[in-house]
């Protein structure tokens, strides 16, 4: 009896220990500095709503973007704090996006082109169509997950993926040959190079797609 308490407190610990990590996470995303003065662009904001035509599963979701001025990354997508206690129905999503700041580690995205702006779009709303077909347990562990390298290069490679399967390939190839002949920014580089897939894996890929199609 003594160990099966034992057992059972610490599968508890474990529980509440990985729903301290993700909100910890989500709130790293979510309370991030950003001037409510800074809107989003049209131009990103036109991109934003033709790519979304491109996941049909995620119509009627609410899916916003967010602006970041300081923010290093480009983009990154993040479900809200309330998908822990919310139905899926009725989940929150966001994609905050580098609008301003130093250009070191990201690329100011206001910049780029309508179909770059297609392309990484298309890579951060596969992680929301991802996260949303997630249970809020599979999105706690997720959260616990990316804590490893490994396990962050593996799902950014898999979201590339979803993009390529809902017809985004060509715009992320766009994007990432984009990126790689940068060399003003060579950690940004560099960390496309570790954790995405190469412009010849994805058109790999669409020759596969295009043979099943």
């Amino acid at each position: 009896m003594f160990l099966l308490n034992q057992q059972i407190q610490f599968s508890t610990s474990k529980k509440w220990l990985g729903i301290l990590l993700l909100i910890g996470l989500l709130l790293q995303a979510h309370t991030s500095l950003f001037s409510p003065s800074v809107s989003i662009p049209k131009q990103v904001q036109t991109a934003f709503e033709e790519t979304l035509q491109y996941y049909p599963e995620l119509g009627g979701v609410d899916v916003k973007l967010v602006p970041k001025p300081n923010k290093s990354a480009s983009m990154s997508a993040a479900p809200k704090v309330n998908v822990l206690w919310r139905n899926k129905k009725n989940r929150q999503y966001r994609i905050y996006i580098k609008l301003g700041g130093p250009e070191k580690n990201g690329l100011q995205v206001q910049q780029l082109s309508h179909e770059l702006l297609l392309g990484v779009l298309g890579h951060e709303l596969g992680h929301i169509a991802d996260y949303h077909q997630k249970t809020r347990w599979q999105l706690i562990c997720m959260g616990i997950q990316q804590m490893s390298k490994k396990y962050v290069a593996q799902m950014e490679r898999q979201t590339d993926k979803i993009a390529i399967e809902h017809g985004l390939g060509n715009y992320l190839l766009q994007f990432r040959e984009y990126v790689l002949q940068l060399e003003h920014m060579p950690k940004f580089k560099q960390r496309t190079i570790k954790n995405y897939l190469t412009p010849n894996e994805i058109k790999a890929l669409l020759q596969e797609q295009s043979k099943s199609n």
